[in-house]
């Protein structure tokens, strides 16, 4: 009888790379990472302090955004890190699925952050307050460079 071969199995005559090797390239990932996670807190700091000196609520607003996406990478490289570890007796598949959590728990961030700058906004249309445009404009100009 003919041995079935799945064209993934050992048995069907390909050849593998070392597997090893399969997963160097994500060891540069910690080094992204870190330069992104400190870039974006760096504009975090400038948006939000600018935007209360403006009474900005864009800047403040944009700097709440940028704070979800800095506890979006740390998860996510949390994650990154978890999902390498091997199974263990209590944990059989390992922490693969340590991504989709950190997915689901970067969205309740957003959801979240989307809520206080919708609250925010509400506020400031209800009682509007002078806003120093040429501060927003230089800090904005500056997030884009």
């Amino acid at each position: 009888m003919d041995e079935i071969r799945s064209p993934h199995s050992h048995a069907a005559g390909h050849h593998h790379l070392d597997h090893g090797n399969a997963h160097a390239a994500t060891n540069g990932f910690g080094k992204a990472f870190a330069i992104a996670i400190v870039l974006n807190v760096a504009l975090v700091a400038v948006q939000a302090i600018y935007g209360v000196i403006a009474h900005s609520t864009a800047l403040l607003a944009d700097a709440g955004h940028n704070f979800g996406d800095v506890l979006g990478l740390a998860l996510a490289w949390a994650a990154q890190g978890l999902a390498r570890q091997p199974p263990t007796a209590a944990y059989t598949y390992g922490f693969r699925s340590a991504s989709i959590l950190a997915a689901l728990s970067n969205g309740v961030i957003l959801l979240i952050a989307t809520g206080a700058i919708a609250w925010e906004a509400i506020g400031r249309l209800l009682e509007p307050a002078p806003v120093s445009g040429m501060t927003m404009i230089v800090v904005a100009a500056a997030g884009l460079w």
